[in-house]
């Protein structure tokens, strides 16, 4: 799901393909608001999938499914006000029920984390 069409599009162009993918263009917020149904994976780069809706997002992945996120090493250009975000994400996801997480410590530091 991606809100901004020129960039989906560049997902379609090297994923279209795939015919497990479904692509959404929606913002996320609302999309959450209305979706249903278990997804496999959710690559998550949206304050609604990290911060504001996050047991809502969980509670779409089936079982074995990953979620995944970045930017969780804050570059030059966040605002003072994000950090705490930051921080109470990383506290509270390993505590999610049935949730596994793991913090890498490359690049903007990903936490990719698996529903068991």
């Amino acid at each position: 799901m991606e809100a901004d069409a020129t960039v989906q599009s560049i997902a379609r162009w090297h994923l279209g393909g795939d015919l497990r993918i479904e692509f959404v263009q929606a913002d996320a917020d609302v999309w959450l608001s209305q979706a249903s149904g278990l997804f496999d994976l959710a690559y998550v780069d949206c304050r609604p999938g990290k911060y504001l809706r996050l047991p809502d997002l969980l509670a779409l992945l089936k079982p074995g499914a990953q979620y995944v996120v970045d930017e969780m090493l804050p570059p030059a250009t966040w605002p003072e006000a994000h950090q705490p975000r930051v921080d109470g994400f990383l506290e509270r996801l390993p505590d999610a029920p049935n949730w596994l997480a793991t913090r890498m410590r490359w690049a903007s530091r990903p936490v990719v984390a698996a529903r068991i």
